[in-house]
């Protein structure tokens, strides 16, 4: 809500949390030593947020999230402001986890569970940074992208392969 303050909407967002509950697990960031330890973000009605990956900028944070545990099924990426204007703006952006902003946060790299909700091929996708234009690339898991945002690095069960985004191709670089 664009009327809400900072401090209301930390306040609603609070409200929606289910701390407490069992199973619940936020994210939270540590000083390098592991002192001053500070909650960031919980996503609003979920009982475990994890894997977040905060842009180069430090200004945005995605995540995923599931409302019950071990519902990784259902996962879903969430992606919040932690600066600016837009702090505390919650964004769902669809089911999915592990993402990964590109090098220059314009696109977000993830990975979908077989038996998703969606009933889409499961494994690596790419979307923008919006949530918009889904696309599958293949099979694969924790996807990492390479500096340039060319080419995606995936786990294939136990062998690692570079996906080469603008052909579509992929080759095998470590093989069990």
């Amino acid at each position: 809500n664009p009327q809400l303050g900072v401090a209301e909407v930390e306040e609603k967002l609070k409200s929606l949390s289910r701390a407490g509950e069992e199973g619940y697990r936020a994210i939270y960031s540590a000083a390098p030593n592991g002192g001053e330890v500070k909650f960031v973000f919980s996503a609003p009605g979920m009982i475990s947020t994890a894997t977040p990956d905060l842009s180069h900028d430090g200004r945005m944070l995605l995540c995923d999230a599931v409302s019950k545990v071990d519902g990784i099924v259902e996962s879903r990426i969430f992606m919040t402001a932690l600066e600016g204007p837009f702090r505390n703006v919650v964004r769902d952006l669809g089911y999915g986890n592990t993402p990964v902003w590109s090098p220059d946060d314009q696109r977000i790299a993830f990975m979908l569970n077989s038996g998703n909700p969606l009933a889409v091929a499961s494994g690596v996708w790419v979307m923008n940074g919006d949530g918009s234009e889904r696309k599958h690339l293949g099979e694969g898991i924790y996807p990492q992208w390479s500096p340039d945002g060319q080419k995606l690095c995936v786990d294939t069960g136990g062998n690692l392969a570079i996906h080469h985004l603008k052909t579509d191709e992929r080759e095998t670089v470590l093989a069990e």
